[in-house]
């Protein structure tokens, strides 16, 4: 990987992001601080998906396999999707391989905060600038709560329903990509 990037810190778990080329992404948090490589490519609908993954572990079972942020990592990924995207279809090196042999430091947090924005929700008719913000702060939590619309509600002071509604017509009026069912993002 040739370029790494700390992802914002927040209340659900700290995480650390490389960005490599052919698709390549490598991700560690304090949930998994091994490092995980995923490969990742666009499916119909544009959003990323996982295609490869890549561990280096002293052991690998089920247990190990069942404790991947699987969904996590692919929120991420299409958070920073306009990162990725333009190294898709570059060259990664040869082997499955996305380091040398040497293994990474796990990774360990530094601090713990809470980085949901409250939304200014206007009364009445909600503009289309609203919803771009709701498909923002929405994109964003995804990728970093396991309840993304849970934690906006809390945030913003309103029911769930209310955003889970929000979202829907986010994505209604092209602002956040389709959904896959039981997928976060």
């Amino acid at each position: 990987m040739n370029e790494e990037q700390e992802l914002p810190v927040s209340e659900w778990g700290l995480g650390q992001f490389s960005f490599g080329e052919g698709g390549w992404v490598g991700y560690a948090d304090e949930d998994v601080p091994d490092w995980t490589y995923a490969r990742v490519r666009e499916n119909e609908q544009g959003r990323l998906v996982i295609s490869e993954l890549y561990l280096a572990r002293d052991r690998i079972d089920s247990a190990t396999l069942r404790a991947l942020p699987l969904g996590r990592i692919q929120a991420r990924v299409n958070a920073f999707a306009d990162y990725i995207r333009p190294r898709l279809k570059t060259a990664s090196r040869p082997g499955v391989e996305p380091l040398g042999p040497e293994p990474r430091a796990p990774f360990q947090a530094k601090a713990t905060i809470s980085v949901v924005p409250a939304l200014d929700v206007p009364k009445g008719r909600k503009p289309d600038a609203f919803y771009r913000r709701v498909a923002e702060v929405y994109a964003e939590t995804a990728s970093l709560s396991k309840r993304p619309a849970a934690d906006m509600a809390e945030a913003s002071g309103v029911p769930v329903t209310a955003v889970h509604r929000w979202v829907a017509e986010a994505r209604k009026r092209g602002f956040l990509l389709p959904a896959e069912p039981g997928r976060r993002g």
